[in-house]
């Protein structure tokens, strides 16, 4: 489970990368040894809110520059409580001086999106942030958008394969045109039409 990983990252201070990208870890789920996965019993919510919380202070003790927590089902509301992670400053740990971020798919949604952007609005350091399929709209993409301007060096961004339409795409080549080092903007296989919302 996860306590114990987060129990060991917490004792590995020069750790910088760190993937738990397609684990069971959030879903609720257990793997087989063929990688299926079977549910567990629906109370363990409580359960995964620990865990979360547990890794979010485990990583503010390690040198972690690059994270994947990709295809693990995290919602608004896990992402919230990973988040101080890299935001919390009134921690006695600082937080990550994270590079690379990789949280695709997963279930951000726009209010994830938003969550997101305003726990990174601080983080100087970011050069990467993949959030592709993560059901992500235009509310999600004009909160991104925003990130793009506070975030220096952030030069790549991927919303591929999200919710993103005209609309969306407009925020973000608005943001694109504001932020300083932006070279690469994934907007593959998102509804965006030509002339209009799709």
């Amino acid at each position: 489970g996860v306590l114990p990983i987060a129990a060991a990252i917490a004792q590995c201070p020069h750790l910088s990368e760190l993937d738990l990208s397609d684990t069971a870890m959030l879903r609720g789920e257990t793997m087989t040894g063929d990688g299926s996965p079977h549910r567990l019993h629906p109370q363990l919510d409580r359960l995964e809110v620990r865990c979360l919380s547990v890794l979010s202070d485990s990583l503010r003790k390690t040198k972690v520059t690059s994270l994947a927590v990709g295809g693990v089902g995290m919602g608004a509301r896990e992402l919230h409580l990973l988040a101080p992670a890299w935001s919390a400053v009134a921690y006695g740990d600082a937080p990550l001086r994270l590079s690379h971020l990789r949280l695709g798919h997963n279930k951000l949604g726009d209010d994830g999106a938003a969550e997101l952007a305003r726990s990174l609005a601080r983080v100087g350091s970011l050069t990467v942030l993949d959030l592709q399929a993560n059901r992500i709209g235009c509310a999600g993409a004009a909160a991104l958008a925003a990130l793009l301007e506070t975030s220096p060096r952030l030069h790549v961004l991927s919303l591929r394969a999200n919710r993103v339409s005209s609309t969306g795409a407009a925020a973000l080549a608005q943001g694109c045109l504001l932020a300083e080092r932006i070279s690469w903007l994934d907007l593959g296989l998102n509804p965006v039409g030509v002339g209009g919302d799709a």
